[in-house]
């Protein structure tokens, strides 16, 4: 399985792709997340990183939980031991080592085909 390593506070962190149980669960929370901050299926990696103040003050418990399914590493230690910035490189890395754009590009092509949708929102969007 594709995997990226990451260094944060002097530790290897290996970043795997999401296989599809942990897919389901990292969308599952992410409908959990205030509605006030907006809709996901319209944000950026960016701007994903450019809320992630107000997601933290406002979503907290919803967004280490997100940020633990998605990286494999525990809800304690991202609360304990990481600042805002190791959390922006593991953002990153999962969204570099999941392609996220490439699945939704492919998932509309092949629904296009069947014309069942013009647009279709996987839950991330790079």
């Amino acid at each position: 399985m594709k995997s990226i390593n990451i260094k944060i506070n002097n530790k290897d962190i290996v970043i795997k792709k999401l296989p599809l149980g942990k897919y389901a669960e990292v969308l599952n929370a992410f409908d959990k997340i205030p509605s006030k901050l907006g809709s996901f299926d319209k944000l950026s990696q960016d701007k994903i990183i450019g809320i992630l103040p107000k997601l933290l003050s406002d979503s907290f418990p919803e967004l280490i939980k997100i940020i633990s399914i998605a990286s494999d590493v525990s809800e304690e230690e991202l609360t304990n031991e990481y600042g805002l910035d190791d959390v922006t490189l593991l953002i990153k890395g999962i969204f570099d080592v999941n392609n996220f754009n490439l699945v939704k590009k492919n998932i509309q092509g092949l629904l296009k085909k069947k014309g069942i949708v013009k647009k279709m929102n996987i839950g991330l969007k790079k």
